[in-house]
């Protein structure tokens, strides 16, 4: 018999379903229903083949990008030329029926821990002081996956803007007590080739690595920090102050580790943001918008914007016909399993968990580096 604790891990590792599973403080337990836009899971959003195009393409995309975190924005108007990145990403918005008018992306291309947080418009608040500014919606799309990985992302649908927010809204803000008695959901989503994952552009989300890691000792946890810091640089997860990036740990915060082959602990995924206004200090990529005649960077054996253009027309055909997603109809809309945590009969028990939170105090907006919960044992649930 396994624990939910247990289970949910051993889920991430073996099976590929998104999990749901409900968490409480040590204050108390009571059953709560999410306020905020519901996890969609779908599989087979783009193919095979597809997946490694747009792998590649977001690589280079990555290299060439004015930004440290390797991130650009497109604006979705009638007549706006995009790349065949953003044209991939276009259509599977389209088929959701999205009509968002601008989008952010970047990418990883390797599978690294990354601390709880929600996407924030990070140049606006070092702007604007105390305001949040989160997007729409947010997405991940998985384009390679390792034999040996599930990667799973966790999602917390009703911890919006940071851990200890008052505010439901898109600007939020600190709640005066951490002491909050609710209970917290938490959905896990492991990582699967061609599935793409939407949900509150608000949501506290992360990625730990190994899986089970906020189940260890704080000791254990140290020296996977460390470790961590050796491979990928100090900030990899967000640890410090959150505009603060290390001079030369660009490639870092892509999640590319160039000293050893990782092609066993791949986990390339494409992320992107909708926004009612684009983030602050986020430019359009630099391959369409740069001016003629100036090389660009990160494209091998390409000169400038109309040598590129030219050559994505030839390797992924005019409309980017390559790149595009597969027909809503054929996207499998993935269910994610619950687990009862208000059956008294299962209740054998509490795991303690340690959520590792990203940032500085005013992005996690709460005073600690880490959110302490009680997970429910529920030996019947396996």
């Amino acid at each position: 018999m396994l624990s939910c604790s247990e289970a949910v891990f051993l889920l991430c590792v073996f099976v590929a379903l998104p999990y749901r599973i409900g968490t409480c403080n040590a204050f108390g337990v009571s059953s709560t229903t999410s306020t905020s836009t519901p996890v969609r899971v779908f599989d087979n959003v783009f193919s095979s083949d597809a997946c490694r195009l747009i792998n590649q393409l977001s690589i280079e995309h990555s290299d060439r990008a004015g930004n440290c975190d390797g991130s650009s924005i497109f604006y979705r108007e009638e007549g706006n030329v995009l790349t065949p990145l953003e044209s991939a990403i276009d259509s599977a918005l389209t088929a959701l029926g999205d009509t968002s008018d601008v989008v952010e992306y970047w990418s990883r291309e390797n599978y690294m821990n990354i601390d709880a947080h929600a996407d924030i418009d990070e140049g606006g608040l070092l702007d604007d002081g105390e305001r949040i500014r989160c997007p729409i919606q947010g997405h991940i799309l998985y384009l390679v996956v390792g034999k040996e990985v599930r990667g799973p992302t966790f999602i917390f649908p009703d911890k919006l803007v940071g851990w200890g927010c008052d505010d439901t809204s898109h600007l939020g803000r600190a709640s005066s007590s951490i002491n909050d008695q609710r209970e917290v959901e938490m959905v896990t989503v492991p990582a699967v080739e061609g599935r793409v994952v939407r949900f509150d552009g608000r949501a506290i989300h992360a990625v730990p690595k190994p899986a089970d890691r906020w189940l260890l000792s704080k000791n254990d946890e140290r020296l996977l920090r460390e470790k961590d810091n050796d491979a990928f640089g100090a900030n990899n997860d967000g640890g410090g102050d959150f505009w603060e990036e290390e001079e030369g740990n660009c490639e870092a915060s892509n999640g590319r580790d160039e000293t050893e082959d990782y092609s066993s602990d791949r986990r390339s995924v494409l992320l992107f943001n909708t926004w009612m206004y684009g983030p602050a200090f986020v430019d359009e990529d630099p391959a369409i918008h740069m001016p003629l005649g100036i090389e660009l960077s990160g494209c091998d054996g390409v000169g400038d914007a109309v040598d590129l253009v030219s050559k994505w027309e030839k390797e992924f055909g005019k409309s980017s016909e390559r790149v595009q997603c597969n027909p809503k109809h054929q996207w499998k809309d993935v269910s994610i399993i619950n687990a009862d945590t208000n059956d008294p009969s299962s209740d054998t028990g509490r795991e303690k968990v340690r959520v590792s939170l990203m940032g500085n105090k005013r992005r996690r907006c709460h005073p600690n580096t880490s959110a302490k919960l009680s997970l429910h044992h529920c030996a019947n649930r396996l």
